[in-house]
């Protein structure tokens, strides 16, 4: 049935794409091939939806085989993906972008001596070249110090593109290991970026990889503790929780006492969410201060998702009231992701999430994500704290340029 589906010419770009999902789950040669074919710049008879150029349907189907490809096994696969980087004319880099992506998902270390080469090339376009540092940082080893040091380069020798600055330092907390961090902290020492929206890329990046180190912890705590603006302390605060400071929760319930709607809402959302993600004793009192205090549905969906995160079954009473009284769709998408988080399938939350989810009456978003809450419930799979976070409720996606990053990863 998928493959009928993706070879439909009567369905838009859309449903096509979304087809190859299946293909997935199956591995087979006929799958496989299936996806390559999708892949192929050569290949053509997609149909475009009424005011979509044909040129930008193709480009988009290409992409999403490109990406569901770097889920395939198979030496072959790699070589296709390859392929398609060195063939496709460059007035599509978003396809070859996606396809050096999935390299470095499928950690296809025999190419990379080639992203690299992607990567210092200044010749080429710039979102490839993010999409080679990413895909780096999917594959590099932490051993590997040669590497590692060459992935810190982008940072350190990079004047003109910050967005692959800024990318450079995730990957390098994807890499993980002793030279990595060695390196994140060099460069958090050494102050490499001019501004804090960049400066957040990094605190972020010394957090994932630094969550055993006390070095990377008493940075992160000092920066914290001198920082002249709340709307700093936010990044500094999720950075915390994810180093895992055991310190680190006083600090920010009594960052939090002494902070307004005024003074910053993004503080009081993240920090918020940042003692659920610590587990700080005695912060649900702090959490539901916030809950009942402030209206603003950013500080509210990231104090819900705290919460849950923080009391998990205790926080379920809380959860219910939100959803059944509050007006904005942000917070109510929010309660319906915290209650997923719980993987507590009882009735009355079973319930609350079919309820919202088979309610036209409700936002698209809102029923979408008690969706997939439902399907998190009895998913037994331990996934990652920023994965497990619908897209828009995570502090890493809510910076500038990290959407193209929770593509690649």
């Amino acid at each position: 049935l998928a493959l009928d589906l993706a070879a439909d010419d009567d369905l838009g770009i859309r449903e096509r794409s979304m087809a190859l999902v299946p293909l997935l789950t199956d591995g087979s040669d006929r799958s496989v091939a299936s996806l390559k074919f999708h892949l192929d710049y050569r290949k053509s008879g997609i149909v475009a939806r009424p005011g979509v150029l044909p040129h930008r349907a193709e480009e988009e189907r290409r992409r999403f085989a490109a990406h569901l490809l770097g889920f395939v096994e198979g030496h072959e696969v790699e070589n296709a993906l390859w392929a398609s980087v060195g063939a496709t004319t460059r007035k599509a880099d978003g396809e070859r972008a996606f396809a050096v992506g999935a390299l470095g998902r499928r950690k296809a270390r025999d190419y990379q001596r080639e992203l690299f080469r992607i990567a210092d090339d200044r010749q080429e376009d710039d979102q490839v070249r993010r999409a080679a540092v990413i895909g780096l940082g999917l594959m590099v080893a932490p051993d590997d110090r040669e590497s590692v040091d060459r992935l810190a380069r982008q940072v350190r020798n990079e004047r003109k593109d910050e967005i692959r600055r800024q990318f450079a330092c995730m990957a390098l907390a994807e890499v993980g290991g002793a030279r990595a961090l060695e390196q994140l902290l060099g460069m958090a020492r050494d102050n490499v970026f001019a501004s804090d929206d960049s400066r957040a890329f990094l605190w972020l990046a010394l957090g994932l990889a630094g969550d055993k180190s006390p070095d990377a912890r008493a940075f992160l705590l000092g920066e914290f503790r001198k920082a002249r603006s709340a709307a700093t302390r936010a990044p500094l605060a999720v950075a915390l929780a994810l180093a895992r400071h055991p310190e680190a929760g006083k600090e920010v319930r009594d960052a939090i006492g002494k902070t307004s709607l005024a003074g910053c809402a993004e503080f009081l959302a993240y920090g918020s969410l940042a003692l659920g993600m610590l587990g700080a004793p005695g912060a649900g009192d702090t959490i539901r201060e916030v809950l009942r205090k402030y209206a603003d549905p950013e500080v509210k969906r990231q104090a819900a998702i705290g919460l849950a995160l923080l009391e998990r079954a205790g926080a379920l009473p809380d959860l219910l009231d939100l959803l059944e009284n509050t007006g904005t769709n942000f917070t109510r998408a929010a309660v319906v992701t915290a209650f997923g988080l719980l993987r507590d399938p009882s009735p009355a939350i079973v319930d609350a999430l079919v309820g919202t989810a088979f309610n036209d009456r409700n936002d698209d978003s809102v029923r979408s994500r008690a969706i997939s809450a439902l399907g998190a419930l009895v998913d037994p799979r331990e996934i990652a704290f920023s994965a497990l976070l619908s897209r828009g409720y995570n502090y890493l996606v809510r910076c500038h340029a990290l959407d193209e990053i929770a593509t690649w990863l």
